[in-house]
């Protein structure tokens, strides 16, 4: 497994690699179908969100993203695809 889950009182926190230091290649992300993002663990997801700075995006997403299901997870790195496609990559 690529992420890893700890548990809090707050509930699940999914850390990525970026966290000890490896990132997706935003060449990478883009190239990424929808079906392999649908197929993906929330770790994963987690990894491909935060391994693409957003600057247009008014919130944090550097910070736990446990409270969110996998769902919003999904289209969270479905945003940062489409963020990597408009870049040219």
């Amino acid at each position: 497994m690529t992420g890893s889950v700890s548990h809090s009182e707050a509930g699940p926190q999914f850390t990525s690699r970026e966290v000890i230091g490896t990132i997706w290649p935003k060449a990478e992300v883009a190239s990424l179908p929808a079906e392999r993002l649908s197929e993906m663990s929330e770790g994963e997801l987690v990894e491909v969100i935060r391994s693409v700075h957003q600057p247009h995006r008014g919130s944090d997403l550097r910070g736990p993203l446990a409270g969110l299901s996998r769902e919003p997870l999904v289209q969270l790195a479905r945003q940062a695809r489409r963020y990597c496609r408009t870049q040219g990559y």
